[in-house]
């Protein structure tokens, strides 16, 4: 139930901000804080599995877990109360329930830390494009179009392809990967569009 803690701060985090921000702004603001965070913690958490710490990982992995589920429910009950069920809403909903079930399996058998951290990082792009998008800067819009491309296309197609093919040839148990194989592929897809658009 430690994940009540988080989930309360990020609601918080929403709702201060909702004095400066309107709602999705606010939300956007609040995704991009739980994003930095998680960069930065499984940054230090990918370090010390190169240096074998052990007893680090497994702190830092309960802390990274716990941040995760809080601030994926957070957005859960943010969309469910906020927005229409569209086809994008349902599966952002899916793509947070797949990842609280993922995140919180062994994090030694499926490298979630390392997912974590690419994916995550992967995303960073994304806040600015949003932010800059509705401020109407179109030049900083267009620049932050074409980081977010870069970022996202080498990380989500050869990096994350690459820890997937690894952790699939090791393990027994595939279902917390088939859960996540569908938000997989609709990356992919979005890869493609991205690269598409700016042609």
């Amino acid at each position: 139930m430690e994940f009540l803690i988080p989930f309360g701060i990020f609601n918080l985090i929403h709702k201060i901000n909702n004095n400066y921000l309107n709602n999705s702004m606010s939300n956007n603001f609040t995704a991009f804080i739980h994003a930095f965070l998680t960069v930065l913690e499984t940054g230090n958490y990918i370090i010390n599995d190169y240096y074998h710490n052990i007893n680090e990982l497994d702190k830092l992995y309960y802390f990274i877990k716990t941040i995760s589920t809080g601030y994926f429910l957070y957005d859960i009950f943010f969309i469910l109360r906020n927005k229409k069920l569209t086809k994008l809403n349902i599966f952002y909903l899916y793509h947070h329930s797949a990842s609280i079930y993922f995140i919180n399996q062994d994090h030694y058998i499926y490298r979630s830390g390392y997912f974590l951290f690419w994916a995550e990082l992967s995303n960073l792009p994304m806040y600015f494009v949003y932010y800059y998008l509705k401020t109407e800067n179109k030049i900083k819009l267009y620049i932050w179009k074409k980081i977010q491309v870069f970022v996202y296309g080498v990380i989500r197609i050869p990096v994350i392809s690459y820890i997937l093919f690894i952790t699939i040839k090791d393990i027994e148990n595939f279902k917390p990967v088939f859960a996540m194989l569908p938000i997989y592929f609709i990356a992919m897809y979005c890869t493609y569009n991205m690269f598409k658009k700016l042609k």
